[in-house]
């Protein structure tokens, strides 16, 4: 038959499937029942660390507020990179220019005074 070819066995897969399927098969179902109800509670739920006592968030609780930190970062780069500009230029060199008119006579009094300072202590030592 054309196109159909013949696909190699894998004997170690196989043994490793059929290996599976029996230990699976060997867990009562009580068993696996607890098992299951165990993982999924611990994948809920808030624990403690052994070592220092404090609660550790869920498996669930970390994922998830990875996902939503990932979606929020997401979000704020699209509306930074279509508004940022737009906004910038109405608004942003005006309280820029605000910012540094309020705080620059500030830093320049405390640079003054620092100078200032300084002299008086170098002359004190020098007197001396």
């Amino acid at each position: 038959m054309p196109g159909s070819e013949i696909q190699p066995f894998n004997v170690t897969e196989h043994i490793r499937q059929q290996v599976r399927e029996v230990l699976i098969a060997s867990i009562p179902d009580e068993q696996m029942d607890a098992m299951i109800k165990a993982e999924v509670r611990l994948y809920f739920q808030v624990h403690q660390d052994q070592y220092s006592r404090k609660d550790v968030p869920s498996e669930f609780s970390t994922q998830l507020r990875r996902m939503i930190e990932q979606y929020i970062a997401e979000r704020l780069k699209i509306w930074f990179d279509s508004n940022f500009q737009t906004i910038w230029e109405e608004t942003g060199g005006r309280m820029v220019g605000a910012l540094v008119a309020k705080f620059v006579p500030i830093v320049q009094a405390e640079m003054a005074q620092n100078i200032a300072e300084r002299a008086l202590m170098s002359i004190r030592n020098q007197l001396r």
